[in-house]
């Protein structure tokens, strides 16, 4: 990954340039129409010159900044290594479930601003460096039914991250539900703070894990909390029979 460059698309890129060849190719635009109302070739070489270099200048511009696409790009291809990660933590762990479903999600965390770059892209959407990644795995093992929840938050302006692997028993379940929280962030470029909304998944156990982490606010999203909440709803009444 590029932290360089990640992070040159956070911070504030000089204008200074905009400056520059943004009155060339104003005035060789200018020019150009000179010539076809005055037809003086003087009008149309001056205006073709200005143009050009104006053009030649913005192009540099534009690829010295971070664009979106790459910023997206570098998300992805971090998130691809995910599942290798995941295995790698449960070797670790020595845990080796029989995986019965598993759903995977990512999305920039706002859930802290410390440290935390952000940022409104030209396509409108507010990227932070920070990305969150889960992975719930539905798993038997040993004949236990039990849910891993694989989380790494990991940031693509420099290398760290944090990983964690929850084992929870389905008897272990309390409650699981949908939030919807909100944080202000002050965007780079912006002058006044901007009011984020995010969506997470809060999952409580009996013996006292307590785990939130973002997602999506989806059908796939309501559909794992029915899920997870139609087991804790069936063991309860299990174990009153």
């Amino acid at each position: 990954m590029d932290y360089k460059a990640n992070n040159s698309y956070f911070d504030l890129t000089s204008r200074l340039l905009s400056y520059i060849y943004v009155p060339l190719l104003a005035a060789g635009a200018i020019f150009i129409i000179l010539n076809f109302a005055l037809d003086n070739m003087f009008f149309l070489s001056m205006g073709i010159m200005l143009f050009l270099g104006g053009f030649v200048i913005a192009v540099f511009d534009s690829g010295r900044r971070t664009k979106d696409s790459e910023i997206k790009r570098s998300v992805r291809e971090e998130v691809a290594k995910m599942p290798d990660k995941m295995e790698r933590k449960m070797e670790e762990m020595k845990k080796h479930p029989r995986e019965i479903s598993k759903y995977s999600f990512y999305s920039y965390d706002f859930s802290s601003t410390e440290g935390v770059k952000a940022k409104r892209g030209n396509d409108k959407t507010v990227r932070s460096s920070r990305v969150s990644y889960t992975s719930i795995l539905f798993a038997t093992e040993n004949r236990e039914q039990r849910l891993l929840i694989y989380r790494n938050i990991f940031s693509i302006i420099d290398n760290t991250y944090t990983e964690t692997l929850d084992d929870i028993y389905y008897e272990d379940l309390q409650e699981v539900s949908i939030e919807e929280k909100s944080t202000s962030f002050l965007l780079s470029g912006e002058k006044e703070p901007t009011k984020i909304i995010f969506t997470v998944m809060h999952i409580k156990t009996k013996s006292g894990i307590d785990i939130s982490f973002p997602v999506k606010n989806d059908a796939t999203t309501d559909g794992i909390v029915q899920d997870i909440n139609r087991m804790i709803a069936r063991k309860a009444e299990n174990n009153e029979l």
